[in-house]
């Protein structure tokens, strides 16, 4: 009965951890994911001159395709159209990508790549 038990342990352990493990590989980490939020919100208010008050919200998000994080922002201004962000050292973000091409925050780089 005791090994029985000792077995059943060591199983549900093995699933928890392959749970996280999976959860982790498509989703990322949510530490990740928040600090790379709250870089990206100081990179725009200290090095884009953006107020607080023009950002509605920022996320951290993650691409398994990628294994890239990036910040996904909306301006107060444009509610309905997000901004990807993409980290490109310790003290720049590049954005990377819009909801709409026509956005008023839409940076040069992007519309010479398209």
């Amino acid at each position: 009965m005791k090994k029985k038990i000792i077995v059943l342990l060591v199983v549900l352990g093995l699933v928890i951890i392959a749970f996280v493990g999976v959860r982790t590989f498509f989703l990322g980490s949510s530490e990740v994911k928040k600090q790379i939020a709250i870089e990206g919100k100081e990179y725009l208010i200290n090095s884009e001159s953006y107020k607080p008050d023009d950002i509605l919200s920022v996320e951290g998000v993650y691409s398994y395709k990628t294994g890239t994080y990036d910040v996904q922002v909306k301006f107060s201004d444009e509610p309905e159209v997000y901004y990807t962000y993409r980290k490109e050292s310790d003290t720049k973000f590049q954005q990377v990508g819009t909801t709409n091409l026509e956005g008023k925050h839409l940076k040069k780089n992007l519309i010479d790549n398209k």
